[in-house]
């Protein structure tokens, strides 16, 4: 079972801007099967609030398990 982070943390994680996070959860929107496994939306009084698979993250940005990327593009182990 994949556990699920919310944007902000996706790009700490990552070393992403938010931004490459919420273009890449825009891109998952267009294949439904995939946006189903590994997207997750909550409706609140605000809009939506989107979790994403850091599974699919680890995946998308070949990030080793164990390994999370600073804003710098150097590898952490965390």
């Amino acid at each position: 079972m994949s556990h699920f982070i919310d944007i902000k943390e996706a790009a700490k994680y990552t070393g992403k801007s938010i931004s490459t996070i919420k273009r890449l959860i825009n891109e998952i929107k267009e294949d439904k099967d995939l946006y189903a496994k590994v997207i997750q939306e909550e409706q609140t009084n605000r809009g939506f609030k989107y979790t994403i698979s850091k599974d699919h993250l680890q995946k998308h940005f070949k990030i080793k398990v164990g390994q999370t990327r600073s804003k710098k593009g150097s590898n952490e182990l965390g």
